[in-house]
């Protein structure tokens, strides 16, 4: 994968990484695609070689956290988890409990499918801190033909996962400032 992420960024405005996938997925050897689609890079084993170890001592080096801070992921899910629709003639922002409840009405049903497949691209990078309230959200969302019940019981769950990420987040926080204040005391 790292391979393949490296090609894609070297490619340039010549489209070698298009040409490239479309050899590979074509049927093409490895090699002869990356040959043929790069023809001014990877010429020989050498510069082969040069290429692979290059990019991999990069990304190898690149310091990157798997997920998602604490902020960006409380960020991410409160726009996911807010609803503004048109009511009485004006923008009001209306509960999950209220939208799921409309949810076999095609704008709403296609609102929440959408949500769902963004959340769901989302999960794997939440933060350790938000990724129940993000699976609780998920789930919640996916609830657009349970009974009314059934999506009570998911709302509610979310919004106790959603309570104890905030208190976990500002607990850590806390003792983490506290933590600092502490290291720079003589």
């Amino acid at each position: 994968f790292w391979l393949l992420a490296w090609l894609q960024t070297e490619s340039g405005r010549a489209g070698e990484w298009p040409g490239m996938l479309r050899r590979l997925l074509g049927g093409d050897d490895g090699a002869t695609a990356l040959a043929t689609s790069f023809p001014r890079r990877f010429a020989t084993d050498g510069e082969r070689e040069l290429w692979w170890e290059t990019g991999w001592h990069f990304l190898r080096r690149v310091h990157a956290l798997p997920t998602l801070e604490a902020g960006v992921s409380r960020a991410e899910l409160a726009v996911l988890m807010r609803f503004v629709f048109l009511t009485d003639g004006r923008d009001a922002v209306v509960p999950l409990a209220g939208v799921l409840a409309h949810a076999r009405e095609p704008l709403v049903d296609a609102e929440l499918q959408r949500r769902a497949g963004d959340l769901n691209r989302l999960l794997p990078a939440l933060h350790p801190f938000y990724r129940n309230a993000g699976l609780s959200l998920a789930a919640a969302l996916g609830a657009r033909a349970a009974a009314a019940g059934a999506q009570a019981a998911r709302v509610a769950a979310f919004e106790q996962d959603w309570r104890d990420a905030g208190e976990l987040d500002a607990a850590a926080s806390t003792a983490l400032d506290a933590l600092e204040r502490q290291s720079r005391l003589p």
